[in-house]
């Protein structure tokens, strides 16, 4: 299942990144092949963070992904010249308070009651090692995608675990940024949630799967982050 959802995901980026890439030439190009110093990959504007929850609405005979949507998200990643993360400065902080639906009144239970918002205002992944090269093979050719695995810690709603992000990432070298899609799921348990239970609401899946469509700046880090 994972495998043919990796390869949908993959034929759509590629697909994007084709059309993106259709453009003006951009004042500045970045080499998205393993650099000499250490990288910063930075959030930008046009981020989005979703949640989906499978669940079974009184009335309507079939399943329903609830569908939780906001763009409060900010970050940066650092990769150090062989790869690996500087966990000191790679931090992304999502404001959950954001999150709407499609319905206002699911919004208030799930901020107020599951998420408990007025407490734990915000969700911080703070990343530690990666599995896969995030970079470009020296024989690369467009649409320069590549995919791998993001780990490290996340904390939500008070409670911190470790957290694997599968990513599709397609590296636009020609105005140096990185974009593709994150993804990862887990039980409501994991974090210590409720299940949300409210009148005309039949069932819910117990698993929430979040997703980051992601754009972000990609430059030479300033200063010794080489670890060294």
């Amino acid at each position: 299942m994972y495998s043919s959802m990796l390869r949908s995901i993959l034929v759509t980026v590629a697909i994007a990144s084709f059309i993106v890439g259709q453009g003006g030439p951009a004042p500045l190009v970045i080499s998205a092949q393993a650099p000499a110093g250490a990288t910063r990959l930075e959030m930008m504007k046009g981020t989005r963070v979703s949640f989906r929850v499978r669940e079974q609405l009184a009335g309507v005979d079939f399943l329903n992904d609830a569908v939780g949507m906001t763009e409060a998200v900010e970050g940066a990643l650092l990769i150090k010249p062989d790869g690996t993360i500087d966990a000191s400065q790679s931090r992304l902080t999502l404001d959950v308070r954001t999150f709407s639906t499609d319905q206002e009144r699911r919004d208030n239970y799930l901020l107020n009651n599951v998420l408990e918002t007025g407490k734990f205002p915000q969700a911080v992944f703070v990343a530690r090692t990666i599995t896969g090269s995030p970079w470009l093979s020296a024989d690369a050719k467009p649409p320069f995608i590549v995919g791998f695995q993001l780990l490290g810690d996340m904390t939500f709603h008070g409670v911190t675990k470790p957290i694997s992000w599968r990513v599709v990432a397609t590296h636009n070298t020609a105005k140096g940024m990185v974009e593709g899609k994150a993804m990862t799921n887990f039980p409501f348990s994991t974090f210590g949630l409720t299940k949300p239970a409210f009148a005309f609401l039949l069932s819910v899946e117990d698993d929430i799967r979040l997703e980051i469509d992601f754009k972000m700046t990609s430059s030479a880090a300033v200063g010794n982050a080489s670890g060294q």
